[in-house]
């Protein structure tokens, strides 16, 4: 693939990359930003409570930027869900959508019957926009993550912030436009199709996420009441383990059984202990790469379809 077919594609994308591309920039360095001057406020508002006495007013002036550091990465974090889907929907749909729409598709055709290479070479820059694009909101997001103002990360973030962060976002990215260009090919027409696409991928996430959560739900297991918060696990909700046979019982299911106790006050009945109900968080990274996996084989899919359809296609 030359350079000129890269230039070519960048020159169509114009107006749309710039702003998109701006947009990236001042999202990463403000979340960058944003993590930094956190951490060191919070460094510094620790210091200061180290040095005063409990329940001392001294460090409310140091506090007082936390308050507005969280409301700023809480919009980082938010940003950083939402950008795969405006980056697949307005750099993936006009890749074939604005040829067939502009009456350019026929002519590119006619000289060139290579209609697979014709594809790849729009396809492939604005993929590698994409991926640079996720990968850098995705940092900016993990930064944030591990930067929080007021609750710290002792055993690792686990699954906080699930959906912003380096993991996620680029894999997202990248699926959202496969799936644009997809639909942008089967319509030709961009606002049809750009309506389409979102409407697709908000269906797509919202069956992603609830077979997910069923998936994690069935796999969740024990996890100690200290360590639930601790160690970023996702939790569900807080059951009885039998300390001998390690057999687990809901609140609920107790409450009804109504088992008598010699001390109601007690966190637990004798020969129980109170637990969570979640996936650890250190099972984090295995959860991405489930997910990452099913996304990658939906594009996968996507992509080898849209190939047949420009292959068989007849400009409108």
């Amino acid at each position: 693939m030359t350079w000129r077919a890269w230039r070519l594609t960048f020159r169509m994308q114009g107006l749309v990359l710039w702003l998109l591309g701006g947009a990236v920039v001042v999202l990463t360095v403000g979340s960058v930003l944003v993590a930094w001057q956190t951490h060191e406020t919070r460094a510094a508002f620790d210091v200061c409570l180290a040095g005063v006495a409990p329940g001392s007013n001294a460090c409310q002036s140091i506090s007082a930027p936390l308050n507005d550091l969280s409301l700023w990465g809480g919009t980082a974090k938010l940003a950083a869900q939402w950008m795969p889907l405006i980056l697949g929907l307005f750099l993936g749909v006009p890749v074939v959508a604005r040829e067939i729409e502009g009456r350019t598709a026929a002519m590119a055709w006619a000289l060139d019957p290579g209609r697979g290479r014709w594809l790849l070479q729009r396809t492939l820059p604005v993929l590698a926009v994409v991926l640079v694009a996720g990968i850098l909101i995705g940092i900016g997001g993990e930064l944030v993550t591990l930067a929080p103002p007021f609750q710290e990360h002792p055993l690792g973030a686990g699954f906080s912030d699930y959906g912003s962060r380096l993991g996620q976002v680029p894999v997202r990215a990248i699926a959202v436009l496969v799936l644009g260009i997809a639909i942008g090919t089967l319509v030709p027409r961009q606002l049809p199709a750009l309506l389409l696409t979102g409407g697709a991928t908000l269906g797509l996430f919202m069956a992603l996420t609830l077979g997910m959560g069923a998936w994690m739900q069935a796999e969740a297991e024990p996890i100690p009441i200290d360590h639930g918060y601790e160690a970023g696990a996702h939790l569900y909700e807080q059951v009885f383990q039998d300390d001998a046979t390690g057999a687990l019982i809901s609140t609920a299911e107790f409450d009804q059984q109504q088992v008598p106790t010699d001390n109601p006050e007690a966190s637990a009945p004798p020969g129980m202990t109170r637990v969570w109900l979640g996936v650890p968080g250190e099972k984090y990274g295995l959860w991405v790469l489930r997910e990452s996996g099913i996304l990658l084989g939906l594009t996968v899919l996507v992509g080898a379809a849209t190939l047949v359809l420009v292959r068989r296609r007849r400009p409108a």
